[in-house]
Formats: structure tokens, C-alpha cells, sequence
């Protein structure tokens, strides 16, 4: 073969091609080869659900009983309880009182407790409520006819078969079969159960919520917890079973005998027997062996360091598939995410809240409200109108950490307080006329009607304070012109203490530094002398209760201007056809619109829209702070349908 026969753009090794394309790599690799790459053969597959007796055994074991009790205990620490509306705070406390002393007389928060068990174990359960209303079990509950609650009888999925289950939903059925060996009442005689009962009777506590069609192959039911974690758990018993086995081979015990195999292969296994015989028993009779001279006997000690975290691989995914806190799952002692395990307890506390939330709040709601309606009840068959269920805080505060967001609470509160957004007497009874201290606020449309009028007298004070210090300067500067002793008015406006105002129009400051707004007179418009504009070199802009105007003037807390397009059609300059419009200091509540009135030359004209204000009377001060030449007949509600047309743009004007 000659040299130019030869393809050097190839690269060999070993008289085999190496291709670009990775092929030969995969080749001897292993890596997409089905056969030799495991992940090539690795599938999704529909698991098998635990039967009843599997689950049972299951529950026997240590680790998945703790994860099917420990959160139905930790609400039985934490009893559900109900939280009423109204306005009698301390009426609606004692009715609370009353209906937790009954849910302790029938015994229910045990049998609450009991049927999350079940619920969890099994995957769903019931609570059979025995109503007393005159009707068969057979029939739907009267709630008018209910007399009373005679007791709960908590039963498993397994004990609850649902009747007649419509496939749109095989979570409501319209009965149940009971078949059970419990007794469901004293008058029982028979000694098994198998009865039909109306679906209202029954407060069920679902599974693990299952996709369609494994819920209608599962009888309607949900999933038990143990599923989930039931192949977890099995790697960490066959881990602890591996190390055990272990810790048996820790020490071998090895005896050397010369011409060992020879002997066993010239058929003298009976020999050997009795030589071992006779080791076993030497040890027992004096605690050792009688060997010969060629023999040897020895220990063998297998290396075991690192074992005693062999099995954390294993316990982290267990922590994984259950997602509780390691210091709860396992027992151990908090540490290392928090100090004294506070980041696990409020992991615990949110887990706990979410369960009652998703699996518990419906049928607890379903038998309070049967509870409640009860004639021979606390709320003797009235049930309130304003009720819910409510779950305390499983998370436990610390005595220093409820002092110390008290005490931020308390001092937001004064701020509050003093602001005048709250008024102390919401502050009370929003904190502590609850069952428990309350961060939520509640507030009290009488008092904050009152608050707004306060704020309405405060603002005409103002306006009033106002009034006479102009006067008193116009007075000064009366008595300074005399004193120089002319009469001249452009001499007297030249003073310095007259009120006039600056290249810009800008008012005078107050003697505290507070900027205020001498209202100037400017141009006249239909017998209507309108106030100049005073922000000349900058546009202000105010948005509420759906109008917007461009502020040119401000006295106090009160603003005029003109109302603006709409959003989205902002106008950066004032026109004589915007309609005017003055803001009070309450802007934020939802008060009448008016329409001012003037009498110029002996006619009626148009004035501005007011609105802001909880009194008429401040509204008519304001109005006359930024019109003093005006005689402004009165204000006038507006109709709804020129509201709305105000609202919707100026341009209809």
C-alpha cells in the first residue's frame, strides 16, 4: 500500500477508528447503552398501594407510627375552638367558653384526635355524628329538628363505604355503609354493625388529595401518609439490618488446622465434626479451646470506623420523604438551623396549620355548625351568623418573645395613636378582647366617624387662626403707614410686614416656618374673580375618589385646582374650560360632592366642586379662604349622573 493510499484526516488508536460523534466514547462507556447504562431502562411506574394489613403492620414500627400520631396529638394540645362576630365582645367570649366546655363534656376532642389517626393511617376516615332530630340514619339531618349531640364515633375508610357516589365527585356520596364492630349507640344490641347511613351524618376527613381515577379505584378515598414515605422507610430498615449483620462480623474467630482439605476430601468430615464438637465444649465448661501443637487459633477484628454515621444517607432521605424537622421525625435534639431548635418548632408549627387547613377545617366546620344548632347547646339552636372555626397557634412564644413583640406592637400602636389613625379604644379592643392577644386591628366606624369631624373642627380652627393673622397684618401694616403719615396704598403695599406675594406668587410664610397660601384675586371669568395660580414653576398633580386635578393653590390642608382628562390623558396645562375643584383634608372617604354657588352683579354662577370634607360648614370656610370677594350663596349635592360624568373627564363640560 503506498503512502498516499493512507487517510491521515482520521486520527487511529489502536487499529480502531475514533469517530467524532461520540459513538465509539458511548461504545466503551456504557453511557445511552440499554443493557449497560442502568438510566437507559429506568421508568416511571404506577406504585402499589399498601393494603390495610401492610399499613397496620407498618404502624407497629416506630418511625411511621410517630408520623401518623404525632401530628393529631399536637392538635389535641391546641383544641380547635371558634371565634364569633358582633359588637358585644364580652358577650360573645362567654358563648365561647360555654361551647369549649361542651366540646369537653361530649368528649369530642378525642375523638377528634382519633379519627386523624385513621385518616392518616388509612387514608381517609370518618367521624359518625349521633344527631338527635327524630329521623333514621337513613335520612339527611333536619337542622331545625336537632335536639342534640349524643356522641362521635370516629370509624376508618375501611369501616365507611360510600352509597350511591355520583362520578363527577366520589368524595360526596349520598350515604355510607357502616360495617363495624363498634358500638354506635347504648341502645345497640346487635354485635356487628351494618347499616346505612345519610352522608350528613358523617364528617369526613379525607386523604392525601389522588388524582381521578386513582381515588375512584381506591373507593373515593384519598392516600395514607405511609405511602409516601413507605420506600424511604424501607432503605433505612434494610440499612440498620446491613449493620447489624455487621456488627456480628465485627470478630471472627478463625482456627487453623494442618491438612484441613485433605482430610475433607479423603471423607473424614466426621473427624472434624467431633473436633469442633469438642472446641464448643471446652469453651463452655472453662471458657476455652484445646488445640494441638500444629494448630492455631486466632481473632479476626473487621475495621467498623465510620459506621455509626453510615445510616445518615439514609435518614436524610426519610427527612426528605416525610418533610418534617429531623429533631421531630427522629427524636433527636435540635441544633445547627436555629438557636434552642426554634427554626424546627416553627417548621413543625407550619406543617401542623397546613394539615388542619387542607384536611381538617370542612368536617370540623360540618360539626360545630350541627353543634351549634343543637337545641339543648350553649347557642340553643341559634346558630351566629358571624362564626368560623378557629385553630390556636401551635407555635409556643417564649414569655421574652411575647414581651418583645408586645412591645413593638405597643409602640407602632402610639404612633398610630398619635397620628390620630386610631383612636385608644380600637387599640384595646382589637388587642385583647379576643381569646388571645391580637396583632389585627379592627376599626370602629363610629369612632372613626368622629375622628373625621375632629379633623374637620381642627382644620377650620386653622382656617380661623388663619383669618386672624391676616387681619392683625393688615392691621400692622395699617398702623405703619399712619405712622409714616400718608395714606397712600401703593406705599402701604411696599411695607415689609404686608402680605404680598413673590415673583412667583408663592404666599407668605407663617411665623413657624409652616408654608401658607395668601389666596391673590386674579382674573375675572363670568362675574367670578378665580384665584391666581401659585405653583408656577412646577406641576402638581392630585389623585382621589376617581378625580384628578392639577394643583394650583393651597391653603392649609385644602388644595384647588383643575380636574385633568382621565388616565392616560394628562394635561400639563390649565385651561379655562377645566372645571375647578377644592380637596378637603378628608379625602379619603367617600363624602357627598358639592357644587358651590356665587351671586355676582345680582345673577347665580357656578362655582367650584368641593368635596373632603365631613362638615358643610368647613367646606363653605375653605371655599371662602380661596374666593374672600365672592358671595357665596351655598353648596348643592350633585346628582350621581354629573358625579360620574365628572369623573369620566371635564371634556363634557
Amino acid at each position: 500500500m503506498s503512502d498516499s493510499s493512507v487517510n491521515n484526516s482520521t486520527p487511529r488508536f489502536d487499529d480502531v477508528e475514533v469517530r467524532n460523534d461520540g459513538a465509539l466514547i458511548n461504545a466503551l462507556t456504557g453511557m445511552g447503552v440499554r443493557g449497560k447504562d442502568s438510566s437507559m431502562s429506568t421508568y416511571s411506574a404506577q406504585p402499589r398501594q399498601l393494603a390495610q394489613v401492610e399499613l397496620e403492620a407498618l404502624y407497629y414500627a416506630a418511625i411511621p407510627r410517630r408520623y401518623v400520631d404525632a401530628l393529631p396529638e399536637e392538635m389535641l394540645r391546641h383544641i380547635p375552638t371558634i371565634t364569633l362576630g358582633g359588637e358585644d365582645p364580652e358577650e360573645n367570649q362567654n358563648k365561647i367558653n360555654a361551647f369549649e366546655e361542651e366540646l369537653k363534656y361530649t368528649n369530642w376532642p378525642s375523638a377528634l384526635c382519633e379519627v386523624m389517626k385513621l385518616q392518616r393511617l388509612y387514608g381517609g376516615a370518618g367521624i359518625v355524628m349521633l344527631v338527635d332530630d327524630g329521623l333514621p340514619p337513613e335520612e339527611e339531618i333536619n337542622i331545625n329538628k336537632i335536639r342534640a349531640i349524643k356522641g362521635f364515633v370516629p370509624l376508618s375508610r375501611y369501616e365507611l363505604i360510600p352509597s350511591e357516589v355520583t362520578i363527577t365527585d366520589w368524595r360526596k356520596p349520598n350515604h355510607y355503609l357502616i360495617t363495624t364492630s363498634q358500638r354506635l349507640n347504648p341502645e345497640q344490641t346487635d354485635q356487628y354493625s351494618n347499616i346505612k347511613i345519610h352522608a350528613s351524618r358523617v364528617a369526613r376527613f379525607d386523604g392525601l388529595h389522588l388524582a381521578w381515577p386513582q381515588r375512584s379505584a381506591n373507593t373515593g378515598w384519598g392516600l395514607s401518609v405511609l405511602q409516601l414515605i413507605w420506600d424511604a422507610y424501607r432503605r433505612y430498615e434494610v440499612a440498620l439490618n446491613g449493620m447489624e449483620e455487621l456488627g456480628k462480623q465485627a470478630s471472627l474467630f478463625v482456627h487453623s488446622m494442618p491438612g484441613l482439605f485433605q482430610r475433607i476430601a479423603n471423607g473424614n468430615e466426621s473427624d472434624l465434626r467431633k473436633r469442633l464438637e469438642a472446641n464448643s465444649l471446652s469453651r463452655s465448661i472453662y471458657g476455652g479451646i484445646v488445640v494441638d501443637n500444629e494448630e492455631n487459633v486466632e481473632w479476626l477484628n473487621n475495621g467498623l470506623g465510620g459506621l455509626a454515621g453510615a445510616t445518615d444517607p439514609f435518614i436524610k432521605d426519610l427527612q426528605a420523604a416525610t418533610g418534617w424537622p429531623e429533631s421531630i421525625l427522629m427524636g433527636t435534639s435540635p441544633g445547627g438551623m436555629g438557636k434552642e431548635g426554634r427554626f424546627e418548632e416553627r417548621v413543625w408549627a407550619s406543617i401542623v396549620e397546613k394539615w388542619q387547613e387542607n384536611y381538617c377545617r370542612e368536617p370540623i366546620s360540618q360539626m360545630f355548625t350541627l353543634m351549634m344548632a343543637a337545641r339543648e347547646g350553649p347557642f340553643k339552636g341559634k346558630v351566629p351568623e358571624s362564626w368560623k372555626v378557629y385553630f390556636p397557634s401551635v407555635f409556643t412564644q417564649t414569655d421574652a418573645e411575647k414581651v418583645d413583640i408586645r412591645m413593638k406592637a405597643g409602640q407602632l400602636d402610639q404612633i398610630y395613636v398619635n397620628l390620630g389613625i386610631l383612636a385608644p379604644t380600637e387599640v384595646r379592643t382589637s388587642r385583647f378582647d379576643g381569646p388571645e392577644y391580637s396583632f389585627e386591628t379592627e376599626l370602629n366606624e363610629d369612632i372613626t366617624e368622629k375622628m373625621t369631624v375632629q379633623a374637620d373642627l381642627a382644620f377650620e380652627s386653622q382656617l380661623q387662626n388663619y383669618q386672624a393673622q391676616q387681619a392683625m397684618q393688615q392691621q400692622q401694616a395699617a398702623l405703619g403707614q399712619a405712622a409714616m403719615g400718608g395714606n397712600d396704598p401703593a406705599a402701604s403695599a411696599k411695607q415689609p410686614g404686608a402680605p404680598t406675594p413673590n415673583g412667583l406668587g408663592d404666599a407668605p410664610s407663617s411665623t413657624d416656618g409652616a408654608p401658607q397660601a395668601t389666596p391673590p384675586e386674579g382674573d375675572s371669568e363670568g362675574g367670578i374673580v378665580l384665584p391666581d395660580e401659585v405653583k408656577k414653576d412646577s406641576l402638581d398633580f392630585y389623585e382621589a375618589q376617581g378625580l384628578r386635578i392639577r394643583v394650583t393653590s393651597i391653603v392649609g390642608e385644602s388644595k384647588i385646582g383643575y380636574l385633568c382628562m382621565p388616565d392616560g390623558q394628562r394635561v400639563d396645562t390649565a385651561t379655562p374650560d377645566s372645571p375647578l375643584m377644592i380637596f378637603g383634608p378628608n379625602r379619603t372617604r367617600a363624602y357627598k360632592l358639592y357644587r358651590s354657588r356665587f351671586e355676582c352683579d345680582g345673577l347665580l354662577h357656578d362655582g367650584p366642586y368641593v368635596t373632603g370634607f365631613a362638615r358643610m360648614k368647613t367646606a363653605k370656610h375653605a371655599v371662602s379662604e380661596f374666593f374672600p370677594s365672592q358671595n357665596m350663596v351655598g353648596l348643592s349635592p350633585i346628582n350621581d349622573a354629573e358625579a360620574e360624568s365628572l369623573r369620566a373627564g371635564w371634556e363634557a363640560y
